[in-house]
């Protein structure tokens, strides 16, 4: 009996586990600016960040600059905290024009950082 009772409770369990994996996470990106526009780039990302990711209506955005490491001279910006729901749906033309309007034009290159991609 008592294996029959493990053997239905174990399989329930595992399924309810794996359909239960929306967990918190951050999305991030690395930006290698062009050289000297220091004020425009975070210029462009606070107003992005202000009418598309200001908390309200999903995860809130943030921007750093990375003084040192692998990355130094580049710029950090993360969306978070987020689950995988929020991805699911595509970006708005508006916020895809204000992001290459506001942020694109002044960096050169943008690199996403995985986990386990993190370097000391």
């Amino acid at each position: 009996m008592l294996k029959r009772i493990i053997g239905i409770f174990i399989p329930i369990l595992t399924c309810a586990t794996l359909f239960a994996q929306d967990y918190i996470m951050f999305n991030t990106v690395v930006l290698e600016l062009r050289n000297g526009e220091h004020l425009a780039l975070q210029d462009g990302v606070k107003k992005h960040n202000a009418k598309y990711h200001n908390g309200e209506n999903g995860p809130k955005a943030y921007l750093w600059y990375n003084h040192t490491g692998p990355n130094s001279g580049t710029y950090g910006w993360a969306i978070g905290p987020m689950k995988f729901s929020h991805m699911d749906s595509d970006l708005s033309e508006d916020h895809i024009r204000d992001w290459e309007k506001n942020v694109y034009e002044i960096f050169t290159n943008e690199f996403r950082v995985a986990p386990g991609q993190w370097n000391a």
